[in-house]
């Protein structure tokens, strides 16, 4: 008898649809993103916890460690703001598939929120 020929597996639609998709990107890229993204939400995250710090501060007049608190975070803030800032275009330049132009504004109006405040609070005073 004659042996029968084992025929390769089916490669499933979503296998077909992964190889159709966008470029792989380097590793570089993948990391330099991540990079991007965590200094923006980190960014983020250090202006929401000053914006409550300020707010806590407004209600008790001796609060002296959460005012101090609220200037380290607004430091955090400011150059976390820088390294987004500096990434930015980076991120445009190495990547096969840049990110959405949303994203990229809205990374941006982060970053530039720190030294808003920090403008804001050298005219106050």
């Amino acid at each position: 008898m004659a042996r029968r020929k084992k025929k390769a597996p089916k490669r499933s639609a979503v296998e077909h649809a992964a190889d159709r998709s966008e470029p792989a990107e380097s590793r570089a890229a993948d990391a330099m993103t991540s990079m991007w993204m965590l200094s923006a939400v980190n960014t983020l995250v250090a202006q929401a916890v000053w914006i409550g710090l300020r707010f806590y501060i407004r209600g008790h007049a001796d609060a002296r460690l959460a005012a101090l608190l609220a200037g380290l975070l607004l430091i955090v803030a400011a150059a976390l703001s820088l390294v987004v800032l500096v990434l930015t275009p980076i991120i445009h330049r190495v990547r096969k598939a840049r990110p959405p132009p949303i994203v990229t504004l809205f990374v941006i109006l982060i970053a530039l929120g720190p030294w808003a405040a920090i403008a804001t609070l050298a005219l106050a005073n």
